[in-house]
């Protein structure tokens, strides 16, 4: 499936890989999966990495009311959510505009990062140089999806 999520509770963090060619089904299937998983909490700051997405056909009036209802599900007191959305790719760049806008009516919090890993996860307060670096930390990681 080109849409998993892991996640990492010691960091309050989901960090949500997105490859290949991926349509609006295949995210909200992936968001589902989180919702069910037994490490799923509420308010976790949310890191999208968009570098392997090659392609996508996005329906956008469904994106925006998938939005409005994962904010719901995150953030049910309205509370502020981070979401990063990290990409070096062409096309990866134009995606996460994209996606951003999709996101912009909820109230998230919305940072685009074409810099570095290392840059995406400061915005997070995660002082690690790499997503990899992530999982070599001492609390394993548990997959979402």
């Amino acid at each position: 499936m080109p849409a998993s999520t892991t996640i990492y509770p010691e960091w309050n963090l989901a960090l949500v890989r997105y490859s290949d060619y991926l349509l609006t089904i295949e995210t909200a299937q992936n968001f589902e999966k989180y919702l069910n998983h037994r490490d799923f909490r509420t308010h976790h700051h949310c890191l999208f990495d968009l570098n392997r997405v090659t392609g996508a056909q996005m329906d956008l009036v469904k994106m925006r009311e998938l939005q409005k209802y994962r904010m719901q599900k995150i953030a049910p007191n309205g509370d502020p959510v981070r979401l990063v959305l990290f990409a070096q790719t062409d096309f990866g760049c134009t995606f996460a505009r994209l996606i951003a806008k999709t996101w912009e009516p909820s109230g998230a919090e919305i940072s685009i990062v074409e810099d570095s890993e290392a840059a995406a996860l400061a915005l997070l307060e995660i002082p690690l140089d790499d997503f990899a670096a992530l999982a070599q930390q001492r609390n394993r990681p548990t997959a979402a999806g």
